[in-house]
């Protein structure tokens, strides 16, 4: 992610579908433009931002974006996000992103990477019990999964 993706990460998120966006924020609403602006300039120390993108020059175009955040209660831990763009689903980009997160989150020292999905988001515990990921019910909403891995 570099500071002038902002256009590109904005397309980006206003081409994903209602069910893509509610599997990535947990709720049906749209990104505000502060928001999309702070996630296209991650905190170098605490955040990576990894994106696939399509294309080159001002044609280039996000078809997904993989981040994590380092924890606030341990600076060995980090938790994930990842987004496909729905025509880039199911071919394989989810599993190469993450991976390449994985392997950030260990080259900048992580012991351990986290994140939550949907108990119905069947194509990302998949992806995540793939990537070598533990998969457990929430202890506080069993909608949820946490899938977490050591590195």
């Amino acid at each position: 992610m570099r500071a002038d993706d902002l256009a590109r990460e904005t397309r980006f998120v206003a081409g994903l579908s209602e069910e893509s966006l509610y599997q990535r924020l947990f709720s049906p609403r749209r990104l505000s433009a502060e928001e999309l602006e702070r996630l296209t300039h991650p905190d170098p120390v605490h955040e990576r931002a990894l994106v696939a993108t399509i294309g080159r020059g001002e044609g280039e175009t996000f078809v997904g974006v993989a981040r994590y955040a380092v924890s606030d209660y341990d600076p060995t831990e980090c938790e994930f996000a990842i987004v496909i763009a729905d025509a880039w689903q199911h071919h394989g980009l989810g599993h190469r992103l993450l991976a390449a997160l994985v392997d950030e989150a260990r080259s900048a020292g992580m012991r351990r990477i986290m994140g939550y999905t949907f108990m119905t988001n069947l194509a990302m515990r998949e992806l995540a019990h793939d990537l070598g990921f533990g998969l457990k019910r929430h202890e506080d909403d069993n909608t949820l999964v946490v899938m977490s891995r050591l590195l």
